[in-house]
């Protein structure tokens, strides 16, 4: 599977990281914050996507996927939650243990 992505580079301290994200943006695709669990809503096209990104992402530890999809408007259907806060989605080896924020 080929992947089309950017990787930049970024310092945190005295570690360096790799930044990787889809070289296209994902469109269908949104991530909201209820009040107790996450919901995704995903086309085929960007599940595959994001499945071969998490697959990077567990086997690359110094590595973080980036997939900036706060900003895509929500189904056009009468789904709940699509009110909700969206976020964007960070994929990354489980050893790098980065706080959620």
């Amino acid at each position: 599977m080929k992947l089309p992505v950017t990787i930049h580079h970024a310092r945190l301290g005295t570690d360096e990281f790799r930044v990787i994200r889809p070289a296209c943006p994902l469109t269908h695709t949104l991530l909201t914050d209820r009040d107790w669990h996450l919901a995704v809503y995903l086309a085929q096209d960007a599940a595959l996507m994001i499945a071969g990104l998490w697959m990077l992402a567990a086997r690359s530890p110094r590595s973080l996927t980036h997939l900036p999809i706060r900003a895509n408007r929500p189904p056009a259907c009468n789904c709940p939650g699509t009110t909700s806060p969206r976020l964007d989605l960070v994929l990354l080896h489980h050893s790098l243990q980065f706080t959620p924020a």
